[in-house]
């Protein structure tokens, strides 16, 4: 602090998960074996998540960029892909994420304010195989890692469910700001949102709703998903009866993209499936009530 158009915040946040992770268990002699030959050999899952925050104001203008880094062991995530009986024991982080917003506010009546933004969480799909990694009878599955919102609550695009940490994903978005009174104010605000990278479906062909796949047992045989998941616009209005204690209404609308019909993985930081049945928009609104003490 002490300089109003900049200010800085670093921080590191560590996190290590000692939970035993094993594909097998088959007494020493088997584990011994296997760690011989380099499976079902699982660390100590380490997190490590490294950032940087810059914000402030000047005139009418104002910021807020901040940028993070994620590397460590991710064996809680490999332990999840299993193929040929074993998981991804030497999955790591390595990923990058960052949301940036600017804005500028009129003195005029009702204070207008605004602004675009950009939200970038690099992710990673292998799901898919190559005609060789097909072949291979011995090959252990690849983890998909993305990066991980950790303890994150803010909510990107209600309309998809961001409540599910959205990861893989990408978002960049612009609005307007009012304040009509002390107490009240209103936010128009409409967004892109894409897949970082989209999930490969076995090759198929599609009647309405369903998949059916032209020869399953050619894996390496695939089709990839769309990378767009929609336009996202909507209306919020709050009303801040005091300090601790705030009301709004939210109405927001889903023009669906190609991405939803052919579905991603970008829930649960990105390993939950999303989407993958309709392209149909999406209306959504709710009530919601904050009190803070």
């Amino acid at each position: 602090t002490g300089w109003e158009p900049l200010k800085l915040s670093a921080y590191w946040m560590f996190i290590r998960d000692a939970r035993s992770r094993n594909d097998t268990f088959l007494g020493w002699p088997g584990d011994h074996i296997e760690r011989w030959l380099g499976y079902d050999d699982y660390s100590v899952t380490n997190l490590h998540t490294v950032g940087l925050r810059a914000f402030g104001r000047t005139g009418g203008f104002d910021y807020d960029w901040e940028v993070a880094y994620q590397f460590g062991d991710a064996d809680a995530v490999g332990v999840r892909f299993v193929q040929n009986g074993y998981g991804d024991d030497g999955a790591k982080w390595n990923h990058w994420g960052t949301d940036l917003e600017v804005g500028y506010r009129f003195d005029a009546k009702w204070s207008p304010r605004v602004f675009a933004a950009f939200t970038y969480f690099e992710g990673q799909d292998n799901r898919d195989l190559n005609f060789w990694e097909w072949l291979n009878p011995f090959r252990k599955g690849q983890a998909s890692v993305s990066f991980n919102r950790l303890f994150s609550d803010k909510n990107y695009c209600p309309t998809l469910n961001d409540n599910g940490d959205l990861s893989n994903f990408m978002n960049a978005r612009i609005g307007v700001q009012v304040r009509p009174t002390d107490k009240i104010s209103l936010m128009l605000r409409t967004g892109w949102n894409w897949v970082d990278e989209p999930f490969a479906w076995p090759a198929h062909v599609r009647f309405g709703r369903t998949r059916i796949p032209i020869n399953p047992a050619w894996a390496f045989w695939d089709q990839t998903s769309d990378d767009y998941l929609g336009n996202t616009t909507c209306i919020v209005a709050t009303y801040h009866y005091s300090e601790d204690l705030r009301f709004t209404l939210y109405y927001g609308r889903l023009f669906a993209g190609s991405g939803v019909r052919d579905g991603n993985f970008i829930h649960n930081h990105g390993l939950a499936f999303d989407g993958g049945i309709r392209k149909d928009d999406v209306d959504y609104a709710f009530a919601w009530m904050v009190l803070g003490f």
